[in-house]
């Protein structure tokens, strides 16, 4: 029962911030939404890993290669790696961007109806 209670109680404060909010967007403008992020923020793929040499068995993954060209392999998958994780942390800030934006725009819309729904007529 008390946990009904505080829900319902819970509920009633969300309501009635939606309606502080809708009350004070009468008389004032919108927030403009933030600019749509550009495609120059979207990150460019990242081309294929490298080959493994011919000397490494791809199922056993046993090599019979030289001490340097492993060493090249390993190098270029160092490297590879490197820019994968450059790649998901710049996705990872175009994706917060566009999420960010989306918010903003979202916002904005909500406040224009709630403005409009204020000035209907016969309210």
């Amino acid at each position: 029962m008390k946990r009904s209670m505080m829900l319902l109680a819970s509920c009633l404060a969300l309501a009635w911030s939606g309606v502080a909010a809708a009350q004070a967007t009468v008389g004032t403008p919108c927030p403009a939404p933030l600019p749509q992020p550009s495609d120059a923020g979207r990150p460019s793929p990242v081309g294929d890993p490298p080959a493994m040499p011919p000397c490494i068995n791809p199922q056993t993954h046993m090599s019979t290669c030289p001490k340097k060209q492993l060493d090249r392999f390993n190098a270029a998958i160092d490297a590879y790696n490197t820019q994968v994780t450059a790649w998901n942390q710049a996705s990872g800030h175009y994706v917060n961007a566009l999420n960010d934006w989306t918010n903003s725009v979202s916002i904005y819309s909500m406040c224009e109806v709630q403005r409009l729904n204020s000035q209907r007529p016969g309210r």
